[in-house]
């Protein structure tokens, strides 16, 4: 847990933040912020320079230790089934035994950062329209930006904070609350939870308000293709295959990004043409992967918070060809660990165009496009060292696409999603001896945190 603290403590130490989000050309901005909690002054918000500083602080929120740059991935894998935790504090101890409470700090901080980044873009978005002498393209550009960071915050709070989509026929079951205008002070207003199905339609719709307003050169923020790939992310969790397909294809018809040589490269290399979204680190005053480091770095006589189930590298390890069995996996003190985070002050990737790829892969698997699956998962299994796959179709197709994603995307926060959307069982590492949970078991379900249900009648969050 000393560990994890110090990362923390080096990532959020800094009031500079920096953001980078590559579109083939490596460039990063300096934030240089000092926001308050919630952004609300109208005078604050009044001018072009106030509205992007507004802007930047929901975007340094982004990369926190509670979200993006820790907690969004390393709390995830430990609810799935493929880490083991061997140290760590309350919390991550209690996501390891599957026994959440609504006191669990890693859980509160997703929760708190992931809405105080909301309500800082509702506040810049209420006061775009009062701001005079915007451009067109300024008042759009920002806009987008908003929108998209609203949709991302509120698709990762429902997807761990309410039980998965298809839980229910009509996904009527309890989400969380939406909050699409701005409140002014420290904390959020009580908004009553919407159901699953609400949440991921205002999301969905936000992207594509995202997507028609942003420009697809955005340089240093979220253009649109970064707001397609992340849509397409959305819908195969949903299980719009069609829709994934084609906004997964929209990112890949584009020719802006392409699988780096190397299959470390996107870990280890600042803003490669594979980062569709990445969030900079600064040397030596700021990590931007320090939270995620916390939970997966291994220096030698200090051993991280996860390290990697043998049976999972065994898996991973069944072809000797396979880069990311032997480049992106070490072995000590009879542990395995993934290296992918192991880079201090590394850039950290949330969104890369492998991911893209995959969705196509399986997008079109689904919809019966086998040549279209084939020539997606063939990019990535080649970069991996892999032959291409050829004349598979139907099950034998999907399943080799699944296993690819299970592979290129392990250990970044995907895996707990993955197997909730494909209804399987989800076993523990940590605790093997107890039988596999059913997907939407609420134990895997991130309680509404004590912060915010404080104050609130009993039977508020049913």
């Amino acid at each position: 847990m000393k560990k994890l603290k110090s990362y923390l403590a080096s990532s959020l130490a800094s009031a500079v933040t920096m953001i980078c989000l590559s579109s083939g050309i490596t460039s990063c901005v300096d934030l240089n912020v000092q926001p308050p909690l919630d952004i609300s002054n109208e005078l604050a918000l009044s001018t072009s320079d106030g509205l992007q500083n507004g802007l930047n602080a929901s975007y340094a929120l982004l990369r926190s230790g509670s979200l993006y740059g820790g907690n969004l991935v390393g709390s995830t894998e430990i609810l799935a089934d493929q880490v083991v935790v061997g140290g760590g504090g309350f919390g991550q101890l209690e996501m390891a035994r599957r026994g959440m409470t609504f006191f669990n700090p890693e859980g509160r901080g997703i929760w708190q950062d992931g809405y105080n980044a909301i309500n800082r873009v509702n506040n810049v978005i209420a006061a775009v329209p009062k701001v005079d002498g915007l451009s067109n393209d300024t008042r759009n550009r920002i806009l987008g930006e908003c929108y998209a960071i609203r949709a991302m915050m509120h698709f990762e709070i429902v997807r761990l904070f309410a039980q998965p989509w298809g839980a229910t026929a009509d996904n009527s079951h309890r989400g969380i609350p939406l909050r699409v205008e701005p409140t002014a002070g420290a904390s959020n207003a009580r908004v009553r939870p919407s159901s699953v199905a609400q949440v991921y339609t205002q999301v969905i719709s936000d992207l594509n308000q995202a997507i028609m307003l942003l420009p697809e050169s955005n340089g240093i923020f979220i253009n649109r293709l970064t707001a397609r790939a992340f849509l397409a992310r959305v819908l195969l969790q949903r299980g719009d295959f069609a829709g994934a397909f084609a906004a997964a294809d929209a990112v890949v018809q584009s020719g802006r990004y392409r699988l780096n040589t190397n299959v470390r490269d996107v870990f280890d290399t600042p803003g490669t043409s594979e980062s569709l979204l990445e969030f900079v680190s600064r040397e030596p005053v700021e990590d931007a992967g320090g939270g995620v480091q916390g939970y997966f770095r291994q220096d030698d006589g200090l051993s991280p918070v996860l390290s990697l189930d043998a049976a999972v590298v065994r898996t991973i390890r069944t072809n000797a060809n396979d880069k990311r069995g032997t480049d992106l996996i070490k072995s000590a003190d009879d542990q395995f660990f993934t290296t992918k985070f192991q880079k201090v002050f590394m850039n950290m990737p949330s969104l890369r165009y492998a991911e893209v790829l995959l969705i196509r892969a399986e997008a079109a698997a689904r919809t019966n496009n086998a040549a279209a699956a084939l020539v997606s998962v063939n990019q990535v299994r080649q970069r991996a060292g892999l032959a291409a796959l050829a004349n598979l179709s139907g099950d034998a197709l999907l399943n080799a696409i699944l296993t690819e994603r299970s592979t290129e995307l392990a250990f970044e926060g995907h895996r707990l999603h993955d197997l909730k959307r494909l209804q399987r069982n989800i076993g523990n590492a940590y605790l093997p001896q107890e039988a596999p949970l059913p997907w939407n078991s609420q134990r895997l379900v991130l309680q509404i945190p004590d912060v915010e249900r404080n104050g609130t009648p009993a039977d508020f969050w049913n």
